[in-house]
This record gives structure tokens, C-alpha cells and sequence, in this order.
């Protein structure tokens, strides 16, 4: 489930001129929905039980993906930098915010466990995570594969989508919180494991295309093996050294993340 975060919205084509609010513009982020797990896992908080830390994950994700929601509102000519630094800013925030909280954990237990967990992986999850993040994570990509259709008429534009009956308002904010759900159940069982929502989605749409219906199973599909063949690396390929699964998760993805950035900059320069 872990791939499909990072691509409600495809590749936006080089004519379209007005940016789209969607997934490739306005991811929501794991540092955000970091900072409400780990504001929970501090404050020893378990008023809900199991279910807080989930909470506190997707609270912190939603706030992050409303908060560029509204940016988008505001500034109707903002460009993809905008996003793009506007993204960077509240993740940047958050992660100031999650660094206040463990300098002030109550405990160096608590020290440890957040520490941990915000480098991500997979040791000691058991059948109850599974079944703990299951029912979000399927409800929430439930809600995005329906809206297959909605994300291929937003790749038109905006213009375009609202005049073949798209409520594109209406929209973005469903496919926001269903994939700030999506990532706050799965970050609060996994931790913070990066590049797997921003490499696989974009290398699974180099292979299969951009329409959503093939495109967003796909990226759940191949997120989860890519999570898996990280883990078995994790424990196997350093013996007897055990890294961390976001550690070799980064160690991969950030190299081919570098690659797909710099070869979609020389598709649009060709193309222009």
C-alpha cells in the first residue's frame, strides 16, 4: 500500500499550463503524519487505545494536505514550485516539531522507541499491526481507485475536468484525506520509510502509462514488494549488520529518485 501515496495525479502534459492539486503536486507527507504519531507515542497518550497512534498519524497527515489545499485556493496562479516549497516548509516545520518532542520525552525509553520508529522498519510488527492498519488503508484506497476516472480528467486541467462534471473541488479534498488516511495508518505501524511513495508510483507510470485505473493497483502493488525486497536486504544482505528498513528503503530510492527527476527534466526540454 505504501506506493500508492505518491501518485493520485500523474504526469502533468507540457502544454497544460496551470498547475493541478494533485498527488504529484501535493503529496501528503510522512513527516507530517510523523509528528502526530510521535506526539502521541511521547505523551504516552491511550485514550483511544491501539487506535491512537493510527489517529495522531492521520490527524498530522490531513492538517499537512489541507494546508497545501488551501495554499491552492488562495494563490489560483500557484506553480508547481509553489507546491513543491510550500511542501517543503511544513515538512520542515514538522520535523522542528517532532525534534521538540523527543527533547522533551518524559523517558529515554521514549527516547529510544520514537527514535526508532522514525527511522522506519519492519522488526517486531506482528499480525495485529496488520490488522490494526487494514481496515484504513483498504477504505482509503478503496476511495482512491474509485476515482480513477476523476484523476485521469484532472491530468486535462482544471477547466477541463469541471466541464466533463467533475466537482474538482469537491474532489481533491475526498483524494486528500483518503490519502492522508492511506499514510497515516501505514506510517503509524511502519514508522517513516521514505522514497517508496516517490519512486515507485513515478517508475511503475514509465512502464504502464498514466491512466489511473492500471496505474494506482499497480503502485500498490509494486510499493509492497519494493517494502518487502527492502526488508529481506535489511537483514540478509549486511549480516551479521541489521539496517533499518527505511535506511536501506533511502540507500535505494534516493539514487533513483535523482534519476527519474533528472530524466523527466530532459523529456520536458526536449519537448519544449
Amino acid at each position: 500500500m505504501s506506493g500508492q501515496c505518491g501518485d493520485l495525479v500523474g504526469e502533468p502534459r507540457p502544454a497544460q499550463r496551470r498547475p493541478q492539486l494533485g498527488l504529484g503536486c501535493v503529496r501528503t507527507g510522512q513527516p507530517e503524519a510523523a509528528v502526530g504519531a510521535v506526539a502521541v507515542l511521547v505523551s504516552g497518550t491511550t485514550v483511544l487505545g491501539s487506535a491512537s497512534v493510527p489517529l495522531g498519524a492521520f490527524a498530522g497527515a490531513a492538517v499537512a494536505a489541507l494546508s497545501l489545499l488551501l495554499v491552492a485556493r488562495m494563490r489560483a496562479d500557484a506553480s508547481p514550485v509553489t507546491f513543491v516549497l510550500v511542501g517543503i516548509t511544513v515538512g520542515s516545520f514538522c520535523s522542528a516539531v517532532t525534534a521538540a518532542l523527543v527533547a522533551n520525552a518524559p523517558t529515554d525509553s521514549a527516547v529510544r522507541s520514537v527514535m526508532f520508529w522514525v527511522n522506519g522498519d519492519l522488526t517486531s510488527r506482528t499480525w495485529t499491526d496488520v490488522w490494526l492498519s487494514l481496515p484504513p488503508i483498504l477504505l482509503g484506497a478503496a476511495v482512491l481507485v474509485s476515482r480513477h476516472r476523476v484523476l485521469d480528467a484532472l491530468l486535462l486541467g482544471e477547466p477541463t475536468a469541471t466541464s466533463m462534471g467533475v466537482d474538482v473541488r469537491r474532489e481533491q479534498l475526498v483524494l486528500l484525506l483518503a490519502g492522508a488516511l492511506v499514510t497515516g495508518a501505514a506510517v503509524a505501524v511502519t514508522g517513516v520509510i521514505a522514497f517508496v511513495g516517490l519512486v515507485v508510483p513515478h517508475a511503475v507510470r514509465l512502464v504502464l502509462g498514466t491512466r489511473h485505473r492500471i496505474l494506482l493497483p499497480a503502485s500498490m502493488l509494486s510499493g509492497a514488494i519494493f517494502l518487502i525486497l527492502t526488508d529481506l536486504a535489511a537483514r540478509m544482505l549486511f549480516d551479521p549488520v541489521v539496517l533499518q528498513t527505511g535506511t536501506v528503503a533511502a540507500l535505494v530510492g534516493s539514487p533513483v529518485f535523482a534519476w527519474l527527476v533528472l530524466r523527466s527534466g530532459s523529456h520536458q526540454a526536449d519537448a519544449a
